[in-house]
């Protein structure tokens, strides 16, 4: 499967979590690798909104992207 540029921001708490995690899991499984985790977990995180808020069902696609910037509660 082809592959993406995504870029985000998170915590310097968030960000050393998962660098040791993933340093931690690698001990058993050397192809584990950030790009991994963080596509399996935004995997499982759409899953389980999907499952919350749309009946399991994924949203459609859309050909607009979500509003970008600061979080309003911010």
């Amino acid at each position: 499967m082809a592959r993406v540029p995504y870029s985000t921001q998170v915590s310097p708490d968030v960000l050393g979590r998962v660098r040791a995690t993933v340093l931690g899991l690698q001990r058993n499984d050397p192809t584990v690798t950030i790009a991994k985790f963080t596509e399996e977990a935004l995997e499982a995180w759409c899953e389980r909104q999907e499952a919350q808020a749309n009946d399991g069902a994924p949203w459609p696609p859309s050909t607009q992207g979500p509003r970008r910037g600061r979080r309003l509660d911010a």
